[in-house]
């Protein structure tokens, strides 16, 4: 094959790459802006308020993926499949109204069992209602943002991902600052301050919205919804790993493992920045190119995730020191498994919808529900005996095992040129972060040399993965 004859691919590769750069640029930026209203909230509110935002945080988080249906990939999916965007954007935010519309009732019906399960306190039930509420606009926002994704540029989404928190931001503080008793009015205004921004991206960005037809809601449900579990599952396994921690080991290592996993946070905003330009990328594909192209970018994307997850461990002293101080020296020990986790994740993005643009979307979400049942069960096995590194453990294997399922599913590692180079990939950042963590209480400078060592290799096999002799040849 010529080099003339692979240029397009590419430059579709090169653009893919660029894409994921600003989209993880704009997770940075939305995590900063999170991270640094923390402090001040802390100082305005009681510990027991800032306790209860966090749980009507999480579960808005939550009622907005359910409301969602999965329909960012959904209408990802159905864009290049069909001749009139106005008809999949109406129909896309009439489900959206309505899933969000039987939520909401739900949770209204319920706000007490809701508020006493979530807080211990059926008093905060407005709280929940208020949650519910704030669920739905990030359903919506979702969708203002995917509109972003889809027909802006990634630049523009960054930016609209960044006025969006900081609106947010903005009218909690404002609100916690003037106001006694302020968490219920402090989640309506998280809501009223992102359905503004959104409705202007969603004017700005989305196609004029045609009338809703029954049968495109059918194909953006019957696409998207089996997602709704998968999204799920990795927050039902994460819960569940904490509860087993603080349960079975103390509230100081559930302390740790929170501040090891802020640590690999960073490592998973690369991987939502790759997913967010992976998905539209592979979903306007032709069925028959979805499986050479996620070939040809899997073994850049395990090799750069396999380096970033190295030197995370690598420099995991010194990072912990900086965001918590030396009370939580221990959670170093659990850097390396989580941040090998996370790098599996990646895998599980790329696979999961080569998979779901080649097969449908129920294996995925199918294989995510296995991969929480893993890590619900090594938690129980493993918080006891081993503490902070049996809860990242635990988590690694879950996200490992799904990966490695769907490999298998979609018949993804061959005895060909490119299944080596998948292969040197996982091989090279398997031994990367084992290595890294048998250093992980080396001195600084032993550390600091074998980074350094180790982008050098990582350098010179991400050069060998870009040889013709292992690449699909086409």
């Amino acid at each position: 094959m010529t080099s003339e004859a692979r240029s397009p691919e590419s430059d579709g590769l090169r653009m893919l790459a660029g894409r994921s750069f600003v989209y993880a640029l704009g997770g940075l930026a939305y995590k900063g802006v999170a991270l640094v209203s923390v402090p001040l909230l802390a100082r305005l509110l009681k510990p027991a308020e800032l306790g209860l935002l966090d749980a009507a945080a999480v579960l808005a988080s939550i009622i907005g993926l359910v409301a969602g249906l999965g329909s960012e990939q959904a209408v990802a999916w159905l864009e290049p499949r069909y001749k009139n965007d106005g008809k999949v954007w109406g129909s896309t935010l009439a489900l959206v109204a309505g899933a969000g519309t039987v939520v909401f009732l739900a949770v209204l019906v319920g706000r007490e069992p809701l508020a006493a399960s979530l807080t211990g306190d059926p008093r905060n039930a407005d709280v929940v209602v208020a949650a519910g509420f704030y669920g739905i606009v990030i359903a919506f926002t979702a969708a203002a943002l995917n509109s972003v994704r889809l027909h802006g540029t990634p630049a523009r989404y960054a930016l609209s991902s960044f006025l969006v928190v900081s609106a947010e931001m903005v009218a909690a503080l404002v609100i916690a600052w003037r106001l006694d008793s302020p968490v219920r009015l402090m989640v309506l205004g998280w809501a009223a301050a992102a359905a503004v921004v959104s409705a202007g991206i969603l004017i700005l960005h989305a196609p004029r919205p045609a009338r809703p037809h029954l049968s495109v809601i059918r194909d953006l449900m019957r696409f998207g919804a089996p997602l709704v579990p998968a999204a799920l599952a990795w927050i039902a396994g994460d819960l569940f790993i904490r509860s087993s921690v603080a349960r079975d080991a103390s509230l100081a290592t559930l302390g740790e493992y929170g501040v090891a996993y802020r640590v690999t946070s960073a490592l998973a905003i690369v991987v939502a920045g790759f997913a967010v330009a992976w998905q539209p990328y592979v979903y306007g594909s032709a069925v028959s190119d979805a499986f050479p192209r996620a070939r040809r970018t899997a073994p850049a994307l395990v090799a750069l995730l396999g380096w970033a997850a190295t030197i995370l461990t690598l420099m995991g002293h010194e990072i912990v020191a900086i965001i918590s101080g030396p009370n939580y020296a221990d959670a170093v020990h659990g850097i390396a498994a989580l941040a090998g986790g996370i790098a599996a994740l990646g895998v599980f993005m790329l696979l999961g919808a080569l998979a779901s643009a080649t097969y449908g979307t129920r294996r995925v979400g199918v294989v995510a529900l296995v991969g929480m049942v893993v890590q619900a069960a090594l938690a129980i096995m493993l918080v006891t005996p081993l503490g902070l590194v049996g809860a990242a453990l635990a988590s690694l294997a879950g996200y490992v095992v799904s990966a490695a399922l769907l490999v298998w599913l979609t018949g993804f590692m061959r005895s060909d040129a490119a299944g080596a180079a998948f292969l040197v990939s996982i091989v090279f950042a398997s031994l990367g972060l084992v290595a890294a963590s048998s250093l992980a209480s080396s001195d600084f400078s032993l550390r600091l040399t074998a980074a350094i060592l180790f982008t050098v290799v990582a350098a010179l096999v991400m050069l060998l993965l870009q040889r013709r002799a292992l690449w699909v040849q086409m």
